[in-house]
């Protein structure tokens, strides 16, 4: 602030107290000194949101200073709560004395009792000349330093989140005259860099959401070509089950089946990661059926890990339980699956794992348990938590967590009983409910449908073949489609009482096939197959009497012919 005559000017000092000065050459001499310092901090707020992150913000911040204060050389530090450095960014400093100031000014213990003095600190060459033990005393003699000034980067409760720091190697007293505006750059540092923080994050988390979202639509066709896959394998795998007798045969099969299933049920979370939510067929099913799977599908394992070892494992069943559990089976089985395999995983070398189930009250009990190498008290305390691991590169630590998460879904509880050296067991538990007799898919009663024709159209010749040999099954008699001028010459020709069309095929869409074929044949019933994901709007679905997800069982297929006829 400038007033008074032109004799007695009057200004405003870098501490913010008013001193005069008689000359007109002191007054312009002082306005300029001025002006520049509001030019630095009038750059500082409107080019420092365009730099691209918080190190581009600190070192452009840094150059600035130094170049209009007239220093040599210097460095903006910041920390984090844990008196650990957040970012260096430093302007001419030269790196033989940023690697020295690491390893002396920069140690933890030394930026905590900084920060608890939390004062300015001014050191200049004359200082250290009588007290020549001062840390500082050797950089000073060694880089030719007279003077050096320290600013803490304060917060408004005076939190000090870093340091700003110049040298001069020119003048003793360069820095006496800018300390009280050292301290107001410092504070629009802070303030500037929060701003960058938070503009960083919420990048972030646009970045974020593009790639779900990208990574949502590769999804979605990854998940598509499964589907089609997993229907020749469900297909074949039921074709093959209901007719071979051969009960050792069967009982591969079995597995084939379940975990096909499995894999189908794993394409639909991949389908709707991004949902809140998403349908899932939920169900009674007998826990000892569902912990039978589940030894069946860990075999491999153990015949493969253990007897190439020349270890040997030993299971030992006590399969008690009488009762049923209500859930998606696949899940569960999922869960357990990934409990049985940390047990191998915790007994490289062999050992004895024990599984037992058992009815208490209202409950259903799974017992897991091995005699590996156990867990401390700390491991077990963390065990459940997302991302927590003691496998390292062999494993995400994914795995106990999505497990807890599955159980407690369908009001199940899970917990942990382990000792170094001693093994680990686990105990679960489920709310149970009487016996009911579950029809298995594969000996279920298999209708006939003697006089229905049907036409099948996808581009995928495996998938039209495992949908014909299942509906041949059906006593069906079906005829396959898969270009536009087959479809319609085939209509022509035969009279067909359903059509099964694919959703999604490279030249023609199904439910432009379905509303072609509707305005000229209103009496075919249309089925619409799809392995994509997502709901599609009903009044698109206006010429469709029933839907199919791929990959699609006898079962689904029972219903869909059932649906139409009616």
């Amino acid at each position: 602030m400038l007033s008074g005559s032109k004799e007695g000017r009057e200004f405003l000092d870098n501490s913010g107290q008013i001193v005069k000065c008689q000359q007109d050459g002191d007054y312009y001499s002082i306005a300029a000194c001025f002006n520049r310092k509001l030019k630095l901090i009038k750059e500082l707020i409107e080019k420092v949101p365009y730099k691209k992150d918080c190190k581009e913000f600190l070192d452009y911040s840094i150059a600035k200073v130094i170049n209009n204060i007239g220093a040599d050389y210097g460095y903006i530090v910041t920390i984090n709560d844990d008196f650990t450095i957040d970012f260096i960014s430093k302007y001419k400093l030269p790196d033989e004395l940023l690697n020295k100031l690491k390893s002396s000014v920069f140690s933890k213990e030394l930026l905590k009792k900084r920060i608890k003095k939390g004062t300015i600190k001014l050191v200049t060459k004359s200082d250290l000349c009588v007290s020549e033990k001062h840390i500082l005393h050797k950089l000073f003699l060694q880089y030719k330093i007279k003077s050096l000034v320290e600013v803490p980067i304060k917060e408004r409760d005076n939190t000090i989140k870093g340091f700003l720091v110049l040298v001069s190697q020119k003048d003793e007293n360069i820095f006496q005259e800018h300390i009280y505006l050292l301290q107001i750059l410092t504070s629009i540092i802070l303030v500037l860099l929060k701003d960058h923080r938070k503009h960083e994050k919420r990048q972030k988390e646009l970045v974020k959401a593009e790639r779900l979202k990208i990574l949502g639509e590769l999804a979605g066709g990854v998940a598509h070509d499964f589907n089609n896959v997993l229907t020749t394998i469900i297909g074949f795998t039921q074709m093959a089950l209901l007719k071979s007798r051969n009960e050792e045969i069967r009982k591969l099969l079995d597995i084939i089946y379940k975990s096909s299933l499995d894999a189908k049920a794993i394409v639909n979370k991949i389908q709707n990661f991004n949902k809140t939510s998403y349908d899932k067929q939920i169900d009674l099913h007998n826990l000892n059926s569902i912990v039978e799977n589940v030894i069946e599908m860990a075999k491999p394992k153990w015949k493969n890990d253990y007897e190439s070892k020349g270890a040997k494992l030993e299971i030992i069943k006590r399969l008690n339980s009488k009762r049923c559990i209500y859930c998606n089976e696949h899940e569960i089985r999922e869960a357990l699956l990934n409990i049985v395999l940390n047990a191998m995983d915790a007994m490289e070398n062999g050992g004895k794992l024990t599984i037992i189930t058992y009815d208490k009250d209202d409950k259903a009990y799974l017992h897991i348990e091995d005699n590996g190498i156990g867990m401390e008290d700390k491991v077990k305390e963390k065990i459940f938590e997302p991302y927590y691991s003691t496998k390292e590169a062999r494993g995400t630590g994914l795995g106990l967590s999505i497990t807890q998460n599955i159980i407690n879904e369908y009001n199940g509880n899970i917990s942990v009983e382990s000792k170094l050296g001693s093994g680990t067991k686990f105990i679960i538990s489920f709310p149970s409910y009487s016996k009911v007799d579950n029809i298995k898919e594969e000996n279920m009663e298999i209708p006939k449908y003697d006089s229905v024709k049907t036409l099948i159209i996808d581009d995928r010749e495996d998938v039209a073949d495992t949908i014909k040999e299942l509906l041949a099954m059906l006593n069906v008699e079906s005829d396959i489609g898969s270009t536009r001028e087959e479809i319609f010459r085939k209509i022509t020709q035969k009279e067909y009482d359903i059509v099964i069309c694919d959703l999604a095929m490279p030249d023609i869409s199904g439910l432009d096939v379905a509303k072609e074929i509707k305005e000229e044949y209103p009496n075919i019933k249309f089925i619409l197959m799809t392995g994509w994901p997502g709901d599609i709007e009903k009044d698109k679905l206006v010429n469709v009497g029933y839907m199919i997800h791929k990959p699609c069982t006898l079962k689904d297929l029972i219903k869909g012919i059932e649906k139409v006829v009616e």
